[in-house]
C-alpha cells in the first residue's frame, strides 16, 4: 500500500510540473511558476504544455495588437517630446536683416513723404496731422477724416 501511495504523489507531481500553475495575477497580467507571462483579462489556473507547439493556448496579443500599440507609444512620446524640447529661436542671416532694415526705411520716407504732401496741401491742420502720420494712425486711406 505503500508504494501504490508512493507511486500515486509520484506521478501526479509529474503530471503537475509538466503544466504550468497561475501563481499570481496583476494587472492584467497572469504569472505562471514556469515563468510564463501573459497579458489577459482572466487567466487559466493551468496552461497545459504537450508534444506540439499548438497545444498551448495563444492567449498573448497579436502581431497587429503589438504593432498598433508599438505605433500609439511612438506618437505618443513624439508629442512629448516635442512639448518638453526647447525651441531655438531662429537667427535671422545678414541678408534677412538688411532686408527689414531697409523695408522699414523705405516705410519711414513713405510716411515722411506724405506727412510733407498733407502739411503742404492743407497747411497748420495738415502740420498737426505729421505727428499722426509718422507714428502710422494716419495714412493715405483714412487722412481725408482728420483734415476735413
Amino acid at each position: 500500500m505503500r508504494y501504490f501511495i508512493l507511486l500515486t504523489l509520484l506521478f501526479t507531481s509529474t503530471v503537475f510540473a509538466v503544466d504550468a500553475t497561475l501563481v499570481r495575477q496583476s494587472l492584467g497580467k497572469c504569472y505562471y511558476d514556469d515563468g510564463s507571462v501573459l497579458n489577459r483579462a482572466t487567466c487559466p489556473n493551468r496552461l497545459s504544455v504537450g508534444n506540439n507547439s499548438n497545444s498551448r493556448p495563444n492567449l498573448g496579443m497579436s502581431e497587429e495588437s503589438v504593432q498598433w500599440r508599438l505605433n500609439f507609444g511612438k506618437q505618443q512620446a513624439d508629442g512629448l517630446s516635442s512639448i518638453y524640447t526647447p525651441s531655438v529661436p531662429s537667427v535671422p542671416s545678414a541678408q534677412q536683416i538688411a532686408a527689414q532694415k531697409q523695408q522699414s526705411a523705405n516705410e519711414v520716407k513713405m510716411r515722411k513723404d506724405f506727412a510733407d504732401y498733407v502739411s503742404k496741401n492743407h497747411g497748420v491742420e495738415g502740420e498737426g496731422l505729421r505727428a499722426l502720420i509718422m507714428s502710422g494712425v494716419i495714412d493715405s486711406s483714412n487722412f481725408k477724416v482728420f483734415v476735413d
